[in-house]
């Protein structure tokens, strides 16, 4: 019996250490990685359409917030955002246009884009699959 309880004894001061030890190494290794992560801070840099946001506020610019929740026109910005995303010629910047149908079916791309040639092909897939008379193109050359 004296040889039993010895052995749970054992057991337990063994349990009780490895516990302790995993909770001193896991602090070791968070103070470890507060030390040698860097952490994020808010960038001072602004976006590239900053200043353009705060000039949309200024008058009729359409946002994202302007988009029509009809399934129809939901539909059509998914299938000019998707045949958009197909275009392997075309920046990420340029795929990540606004793409706004409003409330009277009129497909608007708003956004930068890095080039006149990615400007033009984002406007012809759009007027493809929208109609030549419902697009307005209001996309931003970028200049740096």
């Amino acid at each position: 019996m004296k040889n039993i309880t010895a052995y749970i004894a054992l057991i337990a001061a063994g349990c009780a250490v490895s516990l302790g030890g995993c909770d001193s190494r896991n602090d070791s290794s968070a103070a470890r990685d507060s030390q040698t992560t860097p952490t994020r801070t808010a960038s001072t840099t602004q976006a590239d359409n900053t200043g353009r946001n705060r000039a949309d506020a200024d008058r009729d610019a359409k946002t994202p917030m302007d988009q029509s929740q009809s399934s129809e026109h939901v539909q059509l910005t998914a299938d000019v955002r998707r045949a958009v995303l197909a275009e392997d010629s075309l920046s990420m910047g340029a795929k990540n246009c606004k793409i706004i149908t409003d409330k009277s079916g009129r497909v608007w791309l708003r956004g930068a884009v890095n080039t006149q040639t990615e400007k033009e092909m984002i406007e012809r897939i759009a007027r493809r699959i929208a109609g030549e008379d419902t697009v307005t193109n209001e996309l931003e050359v970028k200049t740096d």
